[in-house]
């Protein structure tokens, strides 16, 4: 990951913090990339899922009547689009492509347009660097905004040619939970949901977050971290961190998939001990899914999210040997 910078001019400035996920990076030689043909197909999707804060704003007056499309570069096109990226940081590729389409009756390729959209989102809202050293000054002003919000981080030295650069940083994970969701799990059902998922950003690392259920089966956020992987070593520090500070009651329902790792880690003594109390169940989601990638059987798939849902145990089992009868290589 990123550097953070660790000087005292950062914690003074005035500028609104940035947190955001931005598009894969390109390198400046995308700018050779041919123009496409009207006959070519763009990509059904790409990652363009952005969240950005900034009071920053650009106003930007694009001449099109100076405008040389063959030479047309990502530079020109981010000024041109700068306005609509502010307006939605998530418009998607395609729908920059079909703009600068209709309003200069030219096409241009995924990539080119790819490097455009980011260097208007780092006109708009800063660059990677830039966010990354506001983030430690956004944890802080969120635990003075809100006193009890709990955040952890761990950090290693930043090393240049084997000499430590005291001044900066580098960010290893994070976790952070916010006042109202440790207070408002108290009456909330004892269910926690525990899940992962990959970001897809210029750092690949791991959004883990704990979930809750209320009386009026809502979900209820409770805690979340950035991690570099789920190994177990980073399973068991969330989890601890979860323990102390989210969810200290006994007798809990924890809900997960059924990797491994987790699941080693949830039997490890540094998680939970026999007074605890701790009953581990598989997510309903997640075992429809593996189970209706091996049988494809959409009906299949409804009958047993049904059951995964039935309160009952006799229920349970009458529609158990129901689906035994009508498919039985799918129960054993």
């Amino acid at each position: 990951m990123d550097s953070w910078y660790s000087g005292g001019s950062s914690s003074n400035t005035k500028k609104e913090p940035i947190i955001r996920d931005m598009v894969h990076e390109f390198s400046e030689d995308d700018e050779q990339e041919e123009y496409i043909t009207e006959e070519q197909t763009f990509p059904t999707s790409s990652n363009d899922n952005v969240q950005s804060f900034s009071r920053t704003t650009h106003n930007i007056h694009f001449d099109l009547s100076k405008v040389d499309q063959k030479n047309l570069d990502s530079s020109q096109i981010a000024s041109f689009v700068v306005n609509s990226v502010k307006a939605n940081p998530s418009i998607p590729i395609k729908t920059i492509i079909m703009e600068i389409k209709n309003r200069l009756g030219y096409l241009v390729t995924y990539k080119k347009t790819t490097v455009a959209k980011q260097k208007a989102l780092a006109m708009e809202f800063g660059d990677w660097d830039e966010s990354y050293n506001h983030l430690p000054r956004w944890l802080q002003v969120v635990q003075d905004s809100v006193p009890g919000t709990v955040v952890q981080y761990i950090t290693r030295p930043y090393v240049v040619d084997g000499v430590q650069d005291e001044s900066n940083y580098i960010l290893e994970r994070v976790f952070w939970s916010f006042k109202p969701c440790i207070e408002g799990f108290k009456y909330c059902k004892p269910i926690v949901q525990v899940d992962g998922q990959f970001l897809t950003g210029k750092y690949h690392d791991t959004l883990l977050t704990a979930i809750g259920q209320d009386g009026n089966q809502n979900i209820f956020p409770l805690a979340f971290a950035i991690v570099e992987g789920e190994t177990k070593e980073v399973l068991i520090w969330f989890f601890q961190l979860l323990q102390a500070y989210v969810t200290p009651q006994s007798n809990l329902c924890m809900t997960t998939d059924r990797g491994t790792t987790i699941l080693s880690t949830l039997q490890s003594p540094k998680v939970v001990s026999e007074e605890d109390g701790l009953t581990l169940v598989y997510c309903i989601r997640h075992i429809t899914s593996n189970f209706n990638k091996r049988f494809k059987n959409v009906d299949l798939k409804r009958k047993l999210i049904n059951m995964g849902y039935e309160m009952k145990q006799l229920t349970l089992q009458a529609k158990l040997s129901a689906m035994q009868a009508e498919f039985p290589q799918a129960v054993s």
